[in-house]
């Protein structure tokens, strides 16, 4: 039962509350930003190839029995604690986001239960050695400053403690970049590649700069995917300039991944994405 789920709302909608107020925008701002989220995570939950997924990998590879004081940046909707259940007496669990509306709505969904607050990473509001454990699911990339960002996760972690974060590799959705540049090689996703600031490559170099340990896991994937809608939120919910260059023209597109679809039966992505174990 997803019922927590934003709505689905057109993109000729999205695109023409642009001309909102400041006010409004900021609203629709957020509220695009759960959705962007829920039109991601959507693609990966209904075409994986690996059925075991992400968020169950990802928390499978945590190791509990040290956990007392967990800080996750970046929680983004919660989804690593939705269908994972721990014991949580005597365990203090603080998710946390940049996002004050991703914020509101994990402690919509799980705040009874965790502490929820709105966190940035470079600067974590906590004390020196406050955490035996901290999570950057997908997040370290973002940071405007890494190194700031890493310094504090240092700081805020005990000597023993651990930080898992994941990350993507070179190849990772790779074909979706291709499908779009070939209908309109003006279109960029994205305006850097994430893995280049921290991605599987270099991760481990990055790491060791503030950890004397770090252990790399590899979470196998691909996706087939045999829709277009699905393909095309996912797209449209992406940080580049496809939106001023797709949205005129998006029965055209829809056309266009159609034929691709009915050419082919299925169009297959790679994955690349995976976890790094660091401790001091």
């Amino acid at each position: 039962k997803r019922a927590s789920q934003a709505p689905d709302l057109s993109w000729n909608m999205i695109l023409s509350l642009v001309q909102l107020s400041n006010e409004e925008t900021n609203i629709i701002e957020q509220y695009k930003n759960a959705k962007n989220l829920n039109d991601r995570i959507c693609l990966h939950e209904k075409y994986s190839t690996n059925k075991q997924g992400w968020f169950n990998w990802l928390f499978e590879k945590i190791d509990f029995s040290k956990v007392n004081r967990l800080l996750e940046l970046g929680c983004g909707n919660g989804k690593l604690w939705q269908e994972n259940k721990i014991d949580l007496r005597n365990r203090e669990i603080f998710l946390s986001d940049i996002s004050d509306g991703m914020v509101d709505e994990v402690r919509n969904k799980l705040g009874s239960n965790f502490n929820c607050i709105v966190v940035n990473a470079e600067k974590i509001p906590f004390k020196d050695a406050y955490f035996d454990t901290i999570i950057a699911n997908h997040v370290l990339f973002y940071l405007n400053d890494l190194n700031l960002g890493l310094k504090e996760i240092d700081r805020v972690l005990r000597p023993n403690g651990i930080f898992y974060c994941s990350t993507y590799g070179k190849e990772h959705m790779k074909e979706i970049t291709e499908i779009v540049q070939n209908f309109d090689s003006r279109i960029n996703l994205s305006n850097h590649s994430l893995y280049d600031i921290f991605g599987l490559e270099n991760g481990e170099n990055i790491l060791k700069n503030y950890f004397s340990s770090v252990h790399r896991f590899d979470y196998q994937d691909s996706l087939e995917i045999t829709e277009s809608k699905p393909l095309i939120d996912y797209i449209m919910s992406c940080h580049g300039n496809q939106n001023e260059i797709l949205g005129p023209r998006l029965n055209e597109f829809k056309e266009y991944i159609e034929e691709l679809l009915k050419n082919n039966g299925k169009i297959v992505i790679s994955k690349q994405a995976g976890m790094f174990k660091a401790h001091h």
